[in-house]
């Protein structure tokens, strides 16, 4: 590798392009045009993120205000949407529709 190279990238790679931030609670929640409801929402997001952080679902990228998905975080997502596809397949489709 050269100086100034990034390493290899795997398919286990701990960064995700979609990182989260507090202040994304629009994605999540919809616009709003009032500036309290959007104090809320963002509260509201730093608080799920703390608690992802707490189970070790969740890491801070060092010196910005972005969240990455870590390992365990991934195989916990896969098993959730595993079970959601394959134990409970009617359920989930008939609550969808």
């Amino acid at each position: 590798m050269t100086p100034g190279s990034s390493p290899p990238s795997s398919g286990a790679s701990m960064s995700s392009p979609a990182s989260a931030t507090a202040r994304s609670g629009e994605a999540l929640f919809g616009p709003t045009d009032d500036r309290l409801t959007a104090r809320r929402q963002a509260a509201r997001v730093a608080r799920l993120l703390g608690r992802l952080r707490a189970h070790g679902y969740v890491a801070k990228i060092p010196h910005t205000r972005r969240w990455r998905v870590t390992l365990l975080g991934r195989a916990a997502m896969s098993a959730v949407l595993d079970v959601r596809d394959n134990a409970f397949p009617a359920s989930f489709t008939k609550a969808a529709a």
